[in-house]
């Protein structure tokens, strides 16, 4: 595999990273106004994080294990992030609690089926005599997307609402599915051709 290909890749993991994370952390400094939003309190906060974090965390064990199985790492990024972009559309459209919770679930299981891919490529597309630099790089802007989207949500709801909020966290998604669809063909590709040439050396 070419040298370069090797950092063009990785680094579109990372630009795909950014929007996957800026929209996942899009409502965190918000949680307590949403669940007013929506006729709740801290509890429904509470309840919807947790919900979020406990299904990521029941299912992604399985999710890593069938996508070793499958080796379809690329597939999987561009069913994924067009899930999310889907659930995602669900915020405009809650306005009761348990509606919150089932989206909550939704969105923990289409992200542990997304976040062994991610790993997988990224892992696979860094120069290994690099890999601490380079994961440093990965784990620097995952903090750096928290940040940007903390700070863009909380701005938009105070000037413009939870529609136009709901909104701009929807197009970060988007974003995260137009490029899995504009790189995943390119990465298989890539890596098809990278084991065909080593099978024939």
């Amino acid at each position: 595999m070419r040298k370069e290909n090797i950092h063009f890749f990785a680094l579109s993991l990372i630009a795909i990273n950014i929007t996957i994370i800026v929209a996942a952390e899009f409502l965190r400094p918000l949680w307590s106004s949403y669940a007013q939003y929506i006729g709740g309190d801290v509890r429904t906060a509470g309840i919807a994080v947790s919900t979020f974090s406990i299904v990521i965390g029941l299912c992604i064990v399985f999710a890593g294990y069938m996508e070793h199985r499958l080796k379809n790492e690329e597939t999987m990024m561009i069913i994924t992030s067009a899930l999310l972009s889907v659930i995602y559309l669900g915020y405009f459209f809650i306005h009761h609690t348990w509606q919150l919770y089932i989206l909550q679930a939704l969105l923990g299981l289409a992200c542990a089926f997304q976040s062994p891919a991610i790993f997988s490529l990224y892992h696979r597309y860094i120069p290994k005599e690099k890999s601490a630099l380079y994961w440093g790089i990965w784990n620097g802007f995952y903090f750096i997307a928290i940040g940007i989207a903390s700070l863009i949500s909380a701005f938009a709801l105070h000037h413009f609402g939870f529609k136009m909020v709901f909104a701009i966290l929807w197009l970060f998604s988007l974003a995260s599915f137009l490029l899995c669809l504009f790189l995943m063909p390119q990465m298989k590709q890539q890596h098809h051709q990278g084991q065909i040439s080593k099978f024939f050396n």
